[in-house]
């Protein structure tokens, strides 16, 4: 079993997700692997020097899945949340 994430580790994780997909030359359109090699360059780029193996980009190709599996269906409750407080139109 590999190590727990961290907080820090998952704002880094997600800051590099975001800026892969708004990629202009690349963007969404581009397969899996070259997605997640895309997302480990820009981990790498973010990501202290003095990291232990095992953490941050030297998860390897688990990062992309972690988020996909374990960030985003809470990321997505919120937004739905805050869709239904929105639509209501709050006068405060």
């Amino acid at each position: 079993m590999g190590k727990q994430w961290k907080g820090t580790e998952i704002a880094l994780a997600c800051k590099a997700y975001v800026s892969s997909t708004l990629n202009p030359v690349r963007g969404a359109d581009q397969d899996f692997l070259a997605f997640n090699n895309d997302i480990l360059a820009k981990l790498e780029a973010i990501s202290p020097a003095d990291c232990q193996d095992g953490t941050y980009h030297k998860r390897g190709i688990r990062v992309y899945p972690y988020l996909r599996d374990n960030v985003f269906p809470d990321i997505q409750k919120f937004n739905k949340a805050l869709r239904i407080v929105y639509s209501s139109q709050p006068t405060g």
